[in-house]
């Protein structure tokens, strides 16, 4: 996944392009790893998009976030995540979408 790229530059994630709209293991347990003990609100990957190679990497995916209320509310966010060389994968951004 990470041949021809340029260090801060994004690359699509090919699986996108091949029409595979499944998470794959690899990119589910970054995912995981980085929204475990959060409070408040819930999260689940819906994509991939791709990531960006920096001191570590940064990958971006598009999820759905459920806020945790009396009567939870949804929306569509962007998310990156941070997943230094060695350590844990932090979240960098959410966005709101939808």
């Amino acid at each position: 996944m990470t041949d021809n790229m340029l260090v801060g530059g994004w690359y699509i994630n090919p699986e996108r392009v091949e029409g595979n709209t499944q998470i794959s293991e690899e990119s589910q347990s970054l995912f995981d790893e980085a929204v475990q003990g959060l409070d408040g609100a819930g999260y689940f990957p819906l994509l991939y998009c791709g990531g960006q190679v920096v001191a570590g990497q940064n990958h971006m995916f598009i999820a759905r976030q459920t806020l945790v209320l009396q009567t939870p509310v949804h929306h569509v966010v962007q998310m990156i995540i941070y997943k230094p060389l060695n350590g844990k994968a932090t979240i960098t951004l959410i966005k709101r979408l939808l």
